[in-house]
C-alpha cells in the first residue's frame, strides 16, 4: 500500500490494497509486493521500484497503476586512475610495466577510437599512452592519459 502523508500530518492511501501480490489496478484495487523506492515526476507521476515483483510500477495522477515500465539503464566506467601520469623507465619496457589503478586495463595509442595494444608493446621515450578499464563488461568511453619517459637505456 502506498500512503501519502501531508505536511499537517494527513494521511492517504494512494494506491494498494494493503496485501502483498502484483495487481494492476485503480487505487485501492491495486497490489504490491515490496516497495523498495519511490519517485515522483514533474506531472505528479509516483515511480514505485516493486522489488519482489521485479518491476518499476507507474502510478498516476488518477492514481492508476500501471504494468511494468520501460527503464533505460547507462552504465558509466569510469576512466582508470594513476598517481604517475609522467612515468619514467630505465631499459626496455613494455606496457605492463605501467602503474595504473583499475579493472582489466587496456591501452591505446589514441584518446579515442583506435584498436588495442597488446602488453607487450616496448615502450617509446616521449610517447603518451592511454587506458581504459573494462568492469562488468562496460569499457570507460575516457581514457587516462600516461606519458613515459626513458631515463637510461640499462636496466
Amino acid at each position: 500500500t502506498l500512503r501519502k502523508i501531508t505536511p499537517n500530518g494527513e494521511v492517504t492511501t494512494v494506491a494498494g490494497t494493503g496485501e502483498r501480490g502484483f495487481l494492476n489496478g485503480i487505487g485501492l484495487n491495486a497490489q504490491f509486493g515490496s516497495v523498495y523506492h519511490l519517485n515522483i515526476d514533474a506531472q505528479d507521476n509516483l515511480y514505485a521500484s516493486d522489488l519482489s515483483n521485479r518491476a518499476i510500477r507507474k502510478i498516476t495522477t488518477r492514481a492508476t497503476t500501471s504494468n511494468r515500465i520501460a527503464v533505460t539503464v547507462n552504465l558509466v566506467t569510469p576512466a582508470p586512475t594513476t598517481s604517475h601520469e609522467l612515468q619514467i623507465y630505465a631499459g626496455n619496457k613494455t606496457l605492463e610495466a605501467l602503474t595504473v589503478s583499475g579493472e582489466n586495463i587496456q591501452w591505446y595509442a589514441a584518446p579515442a577510437l583506435g584498436n588495442p595494444l597488446p602488453l607487450s608493446t616496448t615502450l617509446v621515450s616521449g610517447t603518451t599512452y592511454y587506458a581504459s578499464q573494462t568492469i562488468s563488461g562496460v569499457e570507460s568511453t575516457s581514457r587516462l592519459a600516461v606519458t613515459v619517459q626513458q631515463i637510461s637505456v640499462a636496466q
